[in-house]
């Protein structure tokens, strides 16, 4: 069983964010969404998926690099333990 833990408020996300400087990010996707990661330092895109409608995805970051997605999607930080 996982346990995740909000550790803040879920935000909308779009455009760029670092979720409130967040290293651990569960994101939430009501429809098929396209996410791109891009590092904070250099501003390149280093990875990218697909969510599928209604899917839910835990991202690990840097604090500084960013998420964007093609459609809104629903940001929470968390911590976790397995």
């Amino acid at each position: 069983m996982n346990i995740t833990k909000p550790i803040s408020t879920e935000v909308e996300v779009t455009t760029a964010s670092t979720v409130n400087d967040s290293k651990l990010v569960r994101i939430y996707a009501s429809a098929n969404t396209l996410i791109q990661m891009t590092n904070g330092e250099t501003s390149e895109i280093y990875g990218s998926f697909t969510i599928p409608a209604g899917g839910v995805e835990v991202v690990e970051k840097a604090v500084l690099d960013t998420i964007t997605a093609n459609t809104t999607v629903y940001c929470t930080p968390v911590a976790y333990k397995s």
